[in-house]
């Protein structure tokens, strides 16, 4: 909005306004936006222009003043003295436009006072200026007293008024012409896309201007043009009824015609209702305006609505469902074909107030007389469900509505209302009642035996879990919680590969799919190395989802390990000990052999004295026979 503002202030009647009051005065002038824009300026000093806004740092400081420092107007002030970061004076006068503040016109870069040259010293040194150079610019600043510069300011504040009227004198002319030129549209707009048919004639019944849907009703339409006359549109009889309105508005016999007919138009029935009334042209003449309005529909709906009073009356039938008066003034009850039938009464029959509220059972006569009482003293409506008795002695349960009928001084003069039979509702209402109180047992058992379950699963050494077909939590027990490391609470609703990453594409996860996919019960064994742990999965599908019973066999494996462990091991010694064996009895046939031939040659040499001893030297020669040898052996 305030860029919007600034764009209407005349920058150049601005510049040469401000060129003039520098070049009478003396003193620097600037307008500047809230951001530190500089939007027009004139006769700034060398000090600035060459030093402070050049200099990265220095130029900082200077955009901190402009918007900063300037904006510390205290309030009640017109302007606002202040010393900018860089040491010079400067006089801020908020620019305000339509209650806006969008920008300050700033005078000053002087001194009330002789500088303190030191200070400046050490700024030309702290930002590398020529100090030289830069203490000759500082000599040019003037020292003007602040009285002074207050006459000065008394001046530009008129300026800046000045400046702020013209400009909002034009943001207001602009946004009027917008208001204008948007009014124009909008009306123009709403006169060709309005659902109405509009459309002006001249003092000779010409059209002077036909709306779209108009000219959607002439053939001619489609060519551009608009139509002649009602003759161009409707039968002849239509036409001549239509302009004789037209002749009495021109004529001035009526000021307003409203009219209704219907017409046929592309072989289809159409209601018009259409209101003639009359206008000043553009060139002063008298003309005719019109306004017509399609209520095909509301004639339709018309229609609809009778044979919805005989549907009514077939549907009160059915619903066991009419309608009562009663008028206060009189007495007189008026009750509807079927109220008269759920009393089991002729149709027509009119009670007096009193028998009417002896229909009511015992229990109920004293509530409907209350309500009834209220609603006719106080305007206070009401809507019951009681028992009637009926003519026959039938009990049945009704809905009894009723609503106050005030005249025009706000009295109440009738009451009256609706009356339905709700006999069968209330017998569904009971069997509902007693199907809810049977669910809630059965619920309740349900619940029980759900307990019963939760409880089983919660003592047993296995961790069991359940997932439904999007592979979420729907239960886990505390084993399996322990088993995974989580806590229960965490697990449920969750997604399970979501939770446990690291098991997808391994074993488990295939088997965990397959499950699910083919509906087969599995018994699976493997290792889940995040948990450096053995697990045994017993998976069980079902339509609804997977229940999955596991256990932790480390301990069980680890086991298994080690017995394999110690069979390998006594298998190697058994080896180990075989070799030994085979190798002493390799030795101890080795030694048998040596044994058995040391043996033979001892009983050959023994026989072969005994031979020579005999007197048988040719035994004592041969030795014995192989036999005799083996035998002795023995």
């Amino acid at each position: 909005m305030k860029a919007n503002i600034l764009d209407f202030i005349d920058f150049k009647k601005v510049d040469t306004l401000l060129e003039g009051f520098n070049k009478s005065t003396g003193f620097v002038t600037a307008i500047l936006d809230l951001q530190g824009k500089v939007l027009s300026k004139s006769g700034w000093r060398q000090i600035c222009t060459e030093f402070h806004r050049v200099n990265p740092e220095t130029s900082k400081n200077c955009t901190v003043s402009d918007t900063v420092l300037a904006g510390e107007t205290a309030e009640g002030e017109s302007y606002h003295f202040y010393q900018c970061l860089n040491g010079l004076v400067d006089v801020a006068v908020p620019v305000v436009i339509d209650g806006k503040h969008i920008a300050n016109l700033f005078s000053g870069q002087l001194f009330f006072e002789e500088p303190d040259r030191l200070f400046f010293k050490k700024q030309a040194e702290a930002y590398g200026f020529d100090e030289e150079k830069y203490l000759e610019a500082l000599d040019k600043v003037p020292v003007v007293s602040k009285e002074r510069v207050k006459t000065v300011m008394a001046f530009l504040l008129n300026m800046t008024r000045l400046i702020s009227e013209t400009t909002f004198q034009r943001l207001e002319q602009q946004e009027l012409k917008e208001a204008v030129l948007k009014s124009e549209e909008r009306f123009k707009t709403f006169m060709e896309e309005t659902p109405v048919y509009a459309y002006i004639k001249d003092g000779s019944l010409n059209p002077v201007f036909s709306n779209k849907k108009v000219l959607e009703l002439s053939q001619s339409a489609q060519m551009g043009r608009t139509a002649d006359s009602a003759k161009t549109l409707f039968d002849p009889e239509i036409a001549e009824y239509l302009e004789d309105a037209d002749q009495k508005i021109v004529s001035g016999h009526s000021n307003r015609i409203e009219l209704e007919y219907k017409v046929k138009i592309g072989g289809r029935d159409k209601w018009f209702n259409e209101i003639k009334f009359p206008l000043k042209l553009t060139d002063g003449t008298k003309g005719v305006g019109g306004l017509a309005f399609d209520i095909s529909e509301r004639k339709g709906a018309e229609e609809e609505l009778l044979k919805s009073v005989s549907l009514l009356r077939v549907a009160g039938r059915i619903a066991r469902f009419g309608g009562w008066s009663v008028n206060l003034t009189g007495g007189k009850v008026i009750w509807s074909e079927e109220v008269a039938a759920i009393h089991d009464l002729p149709s027509g029959f009119s009670p007096s107030l009193t028998e009417g509220i002896d229909f009511y059972a015992p229990e109920w006569k004293d509530k409907i007389a209350s309500v009834f009482s209220a609603c006719a003293q106080d305007g206070t409506p009401y809507d019951e469900e009681m028992q009637i008795i009926t003519a026959l002695g039938r009990r049945l349960w009704v809905r009894t509505i009723g609503e106050a009928v005030r005249d025009e001084t706000g009295a109440i003069i009738q009451v009256r209302g609706a009356f339905q039979d709700i006999t069968e509702r209330k017998k569904n209402e009971e069997e509902r009642e007693r199907l809810i109180a049977s669910e809630r047992a059965a619920r309740s058992e349900a619940n029980k035996a759900k307990e019963q379950v939760t409880q089983i699963l919660e003592r047993i050494s296995d961790g069991f879990g359940s997932l439904d077909r999007e592979w979420r939590y729907t239960f886990v027990n505390e084993k399996l919680a322990q088993t995974v490391g989580r806590r229960r609470e965490d697990l449920i609703g969750c997604h399970i590969w979501t939770e446990f990453p690291d098991a997808v594409g391994t074993q488990v996860h295939q088997a965990y799919l397959r499950a699910m996919a083919d509906q087969v019960p599995i018994d699976l064994e493997h290792y889940y190395p995040p948990f450096e742990r053995w697990f045994q999965h017993r998976f069980y599908p079902s339509p609804d989802g997977l229940t999955v019973f596991s256990r932790d066999i480390t301990e069980r494996k680890q086991g298994e390990e080690e017995l394999k462990k110690h069979r390998d091991r006594l298998e190697e010694l058994v080896k180990e000990r075989t070799a030994e064996l085979e190798t002493k009895i390799k030795e101890i046939d080795r030694m048998n052999k040596i044994f058995v031939g040391r043996e033979l040659r001892m009983i050959e040499l023994k026989e072969r004295i005994k031979a020579l001893e005999a007197g048988n030297p040719a035994t004592a020669i041969d030795g014995p026979s192989a036999g005799d040898r083996d035998r002795k052996l023995e």
